[in-house]
């Protein structure tokens, strides 16, 4: 189908790409594009780079069906997605042939502000809430820590996105 509420984008380390469309994950392969093998970009089957996708309409409580997928985020061999029903938030993990792996109820640090990203590394989970809040879990997807970020903003702007920054040991 078109793609009509892509919410977020992303790759893995294969290089597949990942889009986030209403409430559904699409993985399709993307090898032509990244390498621009012009024999893999000339192929004009239609759906030939498609892989698999996961979701649909669901409760949050389902594990291979999203309610409101909010963001995603792709780390090693894993996919965590956000899922929000009302005030309750959960993380669903699956690897990245989708296979479901677990879910986490994030509800209790989000209820007051909800969660609009989120950023997964070694030892952390990390969602940003529209108040600009973020909220740190370890890998566990156990509460550490809430962090208030300091930096007014004004009435018409808005947090929107976690993004990494590379650390320079020089």
């Amino acid at each position: 189908g078109d793609s009509t509420n892509i919410k977020r984008i992303g790759i893995d380390l294969d290089k597949n790409l990942y889009i986030l469309d209403s409430n559904t994950i699409y993985k399709y392969n993307i090898d032509g594009i990244v390498t621009g093998d012009l024999s893999l970009l000339g192929n004009t089957l239609s759906g030939r780079s498609l892989i698999s996708y996961v979701g649909g309409p669901g409760e949050i409580t389902d594990n291979t069906r999203f309610n409101n997928p909010i963001s995603f985020n792709i780390f090693k061999n894993n996919i965590y997605i956000l899922d929000q029903s009302a005030n309750t938030f959960y993380i669903k993990k699956f690897d990245t042939e989708f296979n479901f792996i677990d879910s986490y109820n994030v509800s209790s640090q989000l209820s007051k502000y909800p969660g609009i990203d989120l950023m997964v590394s070694e030892d952390q989970v990390l969602i940003l809430s529209l108040s600009g809040n973020i909220i740190e879990y370890d890998n566990n997807l156990l509460f550490k820590q809430n962090y208030t970020l300091f930096e007014n903003i004004a009435i018409d702007e808005s947090y929107l996105r976690l993004q990494p920054s590379i650390e320079n040991n020089n």
